[in-house]
């Protein structure tokens, strides 16, 4: 009765299918350029804006995939999204010292202001994460999917509420998807939104 109980709720082929779906799409990584690109669309022209995202994923996007992947070919961490709290550290070691290179690479191009700070932001973000990860493995995605949504809300509304969608169904995917609790994935949102706010409370002064 109860491996019965187990079967029925195990989420259904289509549920994973679109859980999986929705956790690639709100992954940091395609969160990151992708915000940018529409945060700075029309401030930038065509042939800038090209650049600053090409450069984003050469020196923060390409490196981080590339680092991830090794550590998986060769069982370091167990899976892209280091799912494994134990190996969460190292993870977060990773992205800090790519962020630090990221900032300086951006200020020596003389990127958009807003660009660097928020990079700064990021660098503060992680470092909360860092902390929190020593207690309870926070949801990175929830992290820096509402630091998009914060800052795409306060670029274009139509762009914010989009993210912000899209945002709520990756969190329920991480849930769905045995990633993270309901906890961990609120906990990532409080605390990337609060980051958001910091960025645009910045960018004002």
């Amino acid at each position: 009765m109860n491996e019965e109980s187990a079967v029925a709720k195990r989420p259904s082929k289509n549920i994973l299918f679109a859980a999986n779906t929705l956790s690639t799409i709100g992954h940091p990584l395609v969160l990151a350029p992708l915000t940018i690109a529409l945060s700075l669309l029309g401030r930038l022209s065509g042939a800038k804006l090209i650049g600053v995202v090409g450069v984003f994923l050469v020196s923060t996007v390409i490196p981080m995939l590339f680092i991830i992947r090794r550590k998986v070919a060769a069982g370091v961490w167990t899976d892209m999204d280091v799912s494994d709290h134990g190996q969460r550290g190292g993870l977060y070691n990773v992205a800090l010292v790519i962020i630090l290179i990221s900032i300086a690479v951006f200020w020596v191009m003389g990127f958009p202001r807003g660009m660097i700070v928020g990079a700064l932001v990021s660098l503060l973000l992680l470092l909360a994460g860092m902390v929190i990860n020593r207690f309870s493995k926070i949801s990175m995605h929830s992290m820096f999917g509402a630091y998009c949504v914060v800052i795409l809300l306060a670029t274009n509304l139509a762009f914010g509420f989009a993210g912000t969608a899209l945002v709520a169904g990756m969190g329920w995917s991480r849930v769905v998807l045995g990633r993270h609790t309901i906890g961990q994935v609120v906990a990532g949102n409080l605390l990337g939104a609060a980051a958001g706010g910091l960025l645009l409370m910045l960018m004002k002064g």
